[in-house]
């Protein structure tokens, strides 16, 4: 993920974008859906910002942005707010969509016109198809100019192609049925047989057609695409049928292939995202009836995708059983998991997988855990708002199913590894407060984690703006051991993770519980974090509470000198010298011997004033604001006070200046009523001299 900052930079700029008139109608749409995503896809969106993206996802929709079309109607619905159109301009964009291969919009459109619907994918097949259209179109015209070419054999093979993509049943059957079988295995410039392109219709008659002439199923692309990975492209009705005669006919129902980003047209067409197994096709396209053919078939759930030559050997790589929890859909998984439970032993067979890091049962609970945040509007879409309950129903059933989280705390031996991997550091990334619930109180708390976790888990919510999970582990901080350098390590990463106040003061409620006293170096390592980072109210809150002294010397400096110097090599420190000036009613207190020049003691304003030996003053904000705390003359002509023979003796802050050569601080002082600039040091000296 981009950091918090550049997420909220990049979603301004695509907002402005998406509203300047000066930009084209179709770079405002794209800009229009890009920040709609982004705000979807982020934690908990405010109410505002809801209104905002639903505004311009319906502008996108209007001007021709196909996922927007195909999303806005059910996203309005998930949000509770009323269609920015109406039901007929929606069934349009609905219809748009779904002639160019979105799934969401073809099952938008199902469930608002279930017979709208079937009459519409009538026709869509029968022109360049419900999934991959674009490339079906360059497909058909390379077919057709190759029929125009006049060659007997180009004529044939454009004919198969043609009839392949378009289900043309009466074309395919201009073709001699003695035709020998090997013209059946003919391919496109894709290396796809016509099997294989008709499979990827949908186009039933036809695949039987081919079938019975002899056309191979178990002929692949070059990377390994068969007619089998394409079963969820058939209709509900057909695709038992289908199974059973492909695998009649050769085709292998765990054959492997790698990813085929081709056919991934949208990010939600059903075919292109993954690589592996008929079934690996099926869970990712979300049907139901094809997983469970291709699993009453014996497909195997646990067989995982291949990457081609290249990938990094730890790249993920997906299962069917990995992927039906990625979008949390209990559905498929306990399809999967119901049909294999009787043919072996699942939980034996989870526990063996659960062995290593790299393991499926590993990444099948972590996927459960819900720390994909770029898929978050998906889920919006398929499960509503109430998504983190589908994550908590899948995390129950791989539970129930054998995979014990557990497993994956590393008690015997910490590391690094172990901690990142722990399902409450997944939970927290995600926040998810169900699961982190869940979680919590598994097998009587065994998963609780160790007070490093439990600083690193609240430091992921802060960052994240994860209000509910922080909370919780605000409340139930008892429940674990740890010390109360815990408490103070947590408080100050929270004020490192974030500006929102919610959190930066919510975390002292960890020094405010019963019992716990903190010791007076705590008490200020606390208050000069809070200081470092710009935040004052919980300085000031902690300075209230644990009376912290302004004037403790450290190293025989005070904290005003301290900020005084770091300004020397640090900007901005002017907010904080003023947030401590403002702390105290008794300026004397902080104005006098704050640091030393030799073994003279020095005041606020001949502090700010001096130039070290780098031969760098204060900044010239640092400067001004000690100046305007301290202006009253007595400040001003102020006199290092010390044995009288060194030579700063009796100089004063403008006898500083001119001496370092900081003349924009002689510049200020000379301005301010009151300033003496004829004062004698001890050796005689003015500032003039």
């Amino acid at each position: 993920m981009l950091p918090h900052p550049v997420m909220k930079l990049l979603e301004n700029q695509l907002r402005q974008n998406a509203t300047n008139p000066r930009n084209t109608d179709a770079n405002r749409a794209d800009a229009a859906y890009e920040y709609a995503i982004m705000v979807f896809n982020a934690d908990d969106p405010a109410e505002a910002r809801i209104d905002s993206a639903l505004k311009l996802l319906t502008f996108a929709a209007r001007h021709g942005r196909v996922e927007a079309q195909a999303s806005v109607g059910r996203l309005s619905e998930v949000f509770g707010r009323p269609l920015a159109a109406s039901r007929d301009e929606e069934m349009v964009w609905l219809l748009a969509a779904s002639r160019a291969g979105s799934t969401t919009a073809q099952r938008r459109f199902c469930d608002l016109d279930k017979e709208g619907f079937a009459a519409a994918m009538r026709d869509i097949r029968q022109g360049n198809g419900a999934t991959c259209p674009l490339l079906n179109q360059l497909l058909l015209v390379n077919s057709r100019e190759l029929r125009q070419a006049g060659g007997l054999a180009d004529t044939i093979q454009s004919c198969l192609h043609e009839s392949a993509i378009t289900g043309n049943v009466g074309l395919l059957l201009e073709i001699p049925p003695e035709l020998p079988s090997g013209w059946y295995e003919c391919e496109n410039v894709l290396g796809e047989t016509p099997l294989v392109v008709a499979c990827r219709g949908g186009h039933t008659a036809v695949v039987e057609i081919l079938l019975s002439r002899g056309a191979n199923a178990a002929h692949g692309t070059a990377h390994g695409v068969t007619p089998l990975h394409f079963l969820a492209a058939f209709d509900d009705d057909d695709i038992p049928g289908v199974a059973s005669t492909l695998l009649k006919h050769g085709a292998d129902v765990d054959k492997v292939c790698e990813r085929e980003l081709i056919y991934k047209e949208n990010s939600d067409s059903p075919f292109g995202h993954v690589g592996g197994t008929p079934l690996l096709w099926a869970v990712a396209a979300r049907n139901h009836c094809a997983v469970r053919a291709l699993l009453a078939q014996g497909a195997d759930p646990f067989t995982m995708e291949r990457h081609p030559p290249g990938f990094s050997k730890y790249a993920f790589k997906e299962s069917p059983i990995t992927r039906a929890v990625m979008l949390h859909q209990f559905d498929l998984l306990e399809i999967i998991v119901g049909a294999v439970g009787d043919g072996f032993d699942l939980r034996k067979r989870f526990i063996t997988e659960c062995s290593g890091f790299h393991s499926q049962g590993y990444q099948a609970l972590m996927h459960t855990l819900d720390f994909h945040p770029g898929f978050r509007v998906n889920e919006y879409i398929l499960h509503g708002r109430e998504y983190q309950y589908a994550a908590l129903s899948c995390l129950g059933l791989l539970v129930n199913s054998g995979v014990d989280p557990a497993h994956f705390i590393g008690h015997s031996k910490p590391s690094r590894r172990n901690e990142e991997s722990h399902p409450i550091a997944g939970a927290c990334l995600s926040g998810n407060t169900a699961i982190l619930c869940y979680l919590w109180e598994y097998q009587n708390g065994i998963l609780r984690p160790t007070s490093k976790l439990w600083v690193n888990a609240l430091f992921q919510l802060a960052s994240r703006g994860h209000s509910e999970g922080f909370d919780f582990l605000i409340d139930h901080r008892d429940d674990i051991k740890a010390d109360a350098s815990c408490d103070v390590t947590a408080i100050v990463k929270t004020l490192s993770a974030t500006k929102d106040s919610y959190f930066t003061i919510g975390v002292l409620r960890l020094v405010q519980r019963p019992g716990v006293v903190l010791s007076l170096a705590d008490t200020h390592y606390i208050f000069f974090a809070a200081i470092a980072m710009d935040h004052f109210e919980v300085a000031r809150l902690v300075q209230e509470t644990h009376k912290i002294s302004l004037t403790k010397r450290t190293g025989g400096t005070t904290l005003l000198y301290g900020l005084i110097a770091m300004s020397y090599d640090f900007p901005n420190m002017a907010p904080k010298i003023s947030f401590i000036l403002s702390l105290s009613p008794d300026k004397d207190k902080l104005f006098w011997n704050i640091g030393y020049l030799g073994n003279t003691g020095m005041t606020a304003l001949q502090c700010a004033a001096h130039m070290p030996v780098e031969k760098r003053p204060a900044s010239l904000d640092v400067f001004a604001t000690v100046l305007e705390n301290f202006s009253e003359p007595k400040y001003l002509n102020a006199q290092l006070k010390g044995d009288p023979s060194t030579k700063n003796a009796g100089y004063t802050a403008l006898h500083i200046a001119v001496s370092c050569g900081n003349f924009d601080a002689v510049e200020s002082l000379i301005e301010k009523p009151g300033i003496e600039t004829n004062i004698q040091s001890c050796q005689g000296e003015t500032p003039i001299d």
